[in-house]
């Protein structure tokens, strides 16, 4: 009789467990299988050659000014994530949490993080824009040019099957 009551009790202890982990889960993204070395958002886009827009030392100067002082800005954002990400590891491997505040304090995180590349995503909207901003008529066409080229090639490795998963919007695009 004790065998029988201590199984049951194992296994209700089991479903439980399984229960709490799957309610854990619920809401997240499934993950994706990475492709290309570990890349989950695509192949990686092959340089674009700035040398057809044929820019003025003056051009090369202000975009470097602008790009070094958003590097800048970003640096910042970009170590925040990194300990953000170590915080995520040590909050997933603790064995002093319960289930539900390893939820809590990794959706508080990942809400942390989400805000973080939403910043990063702004700084390079500006840099785009104050890129563009500094192009003539003739050489805008010339971007506009290789933006295209760029975004068929890859469409190209995207439907060739060499990556599981769709690209992220490239950084270039409005």
């Amino acid at each position: 009789m004790k065998k029988i009551c201590l199984l049951l009790a194992c296994l209700l202890g089991l479903t439980t467990i399984t229960a709490t982990t799957a309610q854990a889960h619920e809401g997240m993204p499934p993950k994706q299988p990475p492709c290309h070395g570990g890349q989950i958002h695509g192949p990686k886009a092959p340089p674009a050659d700035f040398s057809k827009l044929k820019l003025t030392d003056e051009q090369k100067a202000k975009l470097d000014e602008n790009r070094n002082a958003n590097r800048e800005k970003i640096k910042p954002i970009f170590e925040q994530m990194e300990k953000d990400k170590t915080r995520l590891q040590v909050i997933k491997s603790s064995t002093k949490l319960t289930e539900e505040q390893k939820v809590e304090q990794i959706t508080a995180v990942k809400k942390e993080m989400k805000e973080l590349r939403k910043q990063a995503n702004e700084i390079r909207q500006d840099d785009m824009k104050f890129f563009e901003s500094q192009l003539t008529d003739k050489q805008k066409k010339t971007f506009e040019k290789i933006k295209q080229d760029q975004k068929k090639q890859m469409e190209k490795a995207r439907k060739s099957g060499k990556c599981q998963t769709p690209p992220a919007k490239p950084h270039f695009e409005k």
